[in-house]
């Protein structure tokens, strides 16, 4: 058969064809149920038992929201601060799951994951079967349960078990026909699934599509049962004090504006800008548009290739087309259009598409059996041989990936906490993760950043925090503190408190933050004495002449820093960040030629920064060479568009280079991040004038006056 065939075979027989001749056996829905019961409770075992310290990634909410927020309210309050970016779904859930358990938290945690996600497998099969048939809900099945992210989720607890669970409820309620009461069945469900994942309101859009067409009834009474949780949470919210202002709209801005830079950066920066999502949306509408549809098409290549085994969403691509041709699966492919819409205008994460994966392992399902249906007779065994294969590649990688997952895991994080619990510790500890805090029972403090090292243990006082942990994702995101990591250290206002190593290699040091005045010239003395043993204990270990390197540019001694630097050059390193701090080291000592090649080098070894591409402008600035300090600022607005230093250094680059237009354009673009930026309008106002726009100079100039300010501070670029 042809691809003409492929597309249009649309005779009458087709139907019973597939009916009569299926590639492999389905499965009834008492199989189904023991298939994803059985599954179930191997992973609830891998969960409980092989599971004892949260990962970072997904259950860093857990440890740092959900978890407390659920004790909160098994003592019967409501912490309304846990609650700025999610809604009270999760939590609540994980309440109800800990009665059992004596009100351990992190117990129905462990527990909940697994068994969502065996309900979340069953409603998938019962999905995929109304929209495509026993054998198809029979290899959805299958695949969903050895796909490697659904086995990840089911162990790492968060809400995207519970969640996905809830959403394929309200579709397959919404999707399988009824009238009222089915209808607010589905609403009620589809409540709870956005009051545990916001994005879920996709199922609004969905059931929209398909209710519509049923008549006012169902879709009255599924608006009305969806509406009533979340009125009921906003009263409940409100009486206990008001819910701090959401603050997803900043998700949304850091993928259109802020990629490339990191999130606690952006959201200090250039995310302080944006208030609301009209904010966001206004800034740039035709670059935000522009990326939203980017994104939706990219989004759905890199689920085929993350969300699910590139080997099905390989074979998953033409099954759309397929299932698309069968009325019964349209209702559910609506609502899975609706949430690619909605998952577009954020970061790209598998997890958030979790929804998607059953539908894409149908889609390679249906074209798995047309394949079946029009190979010679003695073939189709060979396709379920295939499909089979298919699904047992897929849960080799998911188990592989799962054990180093664990294997990997930080217990430095619950050896430390253990630790300091044992020992009646109090206060709070300073943290890049939130995990030692739970397990010690001390409040969390994020840990500083920005700082010096010599001001780090007043910043974490400031903070609020009085023992600092310091281990490899610390030293991996903050190096230039990596003395911290050894043991013994002696530095003024940090007293070692704990260090210790964990069966799978990892290093942490607990410090308890000294309340004494620091010397500067006694602490640079014990600082690089520090250096100097921490270096000496670990000889011709390029991680540690890396992590040195980058504390004497910190120390303010970039002749050593490159020495190191060098010597890893030397010995054939190949490593952006290498580069990277040279690049810094030979700036501070002005070397400015071999500063650019540095530059250039970082820029063509890794993935460029936004940082990487301004250091490389700064760079040609000083050099004279404005055109190429145009194309490098230029290169690194792409990358963190709503960056106002980036927006600035390009426009008095370009000024110097004559190129006014581009100049007016650029403070423009910062006038726009921020309206009352008096200096930034009178730099584009002069900028248009140079470049013969008066009139354009004009309506900046009424802009500024009709917005507060003073005509004699703009009088300057009129």
């Amino acid at each position: 058969m042809g691809m003409a065939t492929f597309l249009n075979d649309r005779s009458p027989t087709m139907p019973q064809r597939l009916a009569r001749s299926a590639a492999w056996p389905g499965l009834g829905p008492g199989a189904a149920a023991a298939v994803a019961g059985a599954w179930t409770l191997v992973l609830l075992v891998v969960a409980v038992c092989a599971h004892p310290t949260p990962l970072y990634g997904v259950e860093t909410d857990l440890v740092g929201e959900y978890l407390p927020a659920a004790r909160e309210l098994l003592r019967g309050s409501l912490g309304l601060a846990h609650y700025a970016y999610k809604g009270p779904g999760y939590p609540l859930l994980l309440a109800l799951f800990a009665v059992p358990f004596g009100g351990d938290v992190a117990l129905a945690a462990r527990v909940l994951a697994p068994l969502a996600t065996g309900v979340a497998a069953w409603l998938a099969w019962r999905l995929t079967r109304a929209a495509a048939g026993d054998a198809v809900a029979a290899f959805t099945l299958a695949a969903l349960l050895a796909c490697p992210a659904t086995v990840r989720y089911a162990i790492e607890a968060g809400t995207d078990a519970p969640a996905l669970a809830l959403m394929l409820g309200a579709t397959w309620l919404t999707c399988t026909g009824g009238g009222a009461r089915r209808a607010a069945a589905a609403g009620a469900l589809a409540a709870l699934a956005v009051l545990t994942r916001g994005n879920a309101v996709f199922l609004a859009l969905g059931a929209a599509c398909v209710l519509s067409r049923r008549g006012w009834r169902p879709a009255l009474a599924w608006a009305i049962a969806f509406a009533a949780p979340l009125v009921a949470w906003q009263a409940i919210a409100r009486a206990a004090g008001g819910l701090p202002a959401d603050r997803n709209y900043l998700n949304v801005a850091w993928e259109l504006y802020g990629r490339g830079v990191r999130w606690e950066t952006f959201e200090t920066t250039a995310g302080a800008r944006f208030h609301s999502m009209l904010d966001v949306v206004r800034y740039d509408p035709f670059g935000a548009g522009s990326r939203i549809v980017t994104n939706f098409v990219a989004y759905r290549a890199h689920d085929l290739a993350q969300l699910v085994p590139v080997w099905l969403g390989l074979v998953a691509a033409p099954g759309a087309v397929l299932l698309a041709r069968r009325a019964a699966a349209r209702p559910w492919l609506a609502h899975a259009v609706a949430c690619a819409v909605v998952l577009a205008p954020v970061f790209y994460n598998a997890r958030f598409a979790l929804y998607l994966a059953p539908v894409y392992l149908a889609c390679a399902g249906a074209t798995l059996e047309w394949v079946a249906q029009r190979v010679p007779r003695a073939w189709p065994r060979l396709v379920t041989a295939v499909a089979a294969s298919l699904v047992v590649a897929s849960a080799a990688v998911a188990v592989v990936t799962t054990t180093d997952a664990l294997r990997a895991a930080p217990d430095e994080v619950r050896m430390a906490g253990r630790a300091l619990a044992a020992r009646g510790a109090t206060g709070a500890i300073a943290a890049r993760k939130p995990h030692v805090a739970w397990f010690a029972g001390m409040a969390a403090v994020p840990f500083p950043s920005g700082v010096p090292l010599p001001r780090l243990a007043a910043a974490a006082r400031t903070a609020g925090a009085t023992h600092l942990f310091y281990s490899g994702i610390e030293q991996m995101q903050r190096p230039e503190y990596g003395v911290l990591a050894d043991s013994g250290v002696a530095l003024p206002g940090f007293v070692p408190e704990l260090w210790g190593r964990t069966a799978n290699g990892h290093d942490y040091a607990v410090y308890r933050v000294a309340p004494v005045r620091v010397d500067s010239a006694a602490f640079a003395a014990a600082w690089r004495a520090a250096l100097e043993r921490y270096e000496a204990r670990r000889a011709g270990t390029g991680d540690a002449a890396l992590f040195v390197a980058a504390q004497y540019l910190e120390l303010g001694d970039p002749a050593a820093a490159l020495a190191r630097l060098d010597g890893l050059v030397l010995a054939g390193a190949h490593d952006p960040a290498v580069d990277r701090y040279r690049g810094t080291a030979l700036i501070a000592l002005e070397r400015w030629d071999e500063a650019a090649a540095a530059c250039v080098t970082t820029l063509r070894d890794g993935a460029p920064t936004g940082a990487d591409w301004d250091r490389l402008g700064g760079v040609r600035a000083v050099q004279g060479r404005w055109r190429d300090a145009v194309d490098a600022f230029t290169s690194a607005i792409a990358l963190e568009p709503a960056n106002a230093a980036y927006l600035e250094h390009l426009g008095r680059a370009a000024i110097e280079a004559r190129d006014f237009a581009a100049a007016a354009a650029a403070f423009e673009r910062r006038v726009r991040l921020d309206p009352r930026d008096v200096a930034s309008r009178r730099m584009a106002i002069g900028a248009w004038q140079l470049a013969g726009n008066t009139a354009r100079a004009r309506e900046l100039y009424a802009a500024g006056v009709a917005g507060g300010a003073a005509a004699a501070q703009l009088d300057g670029g009129r």
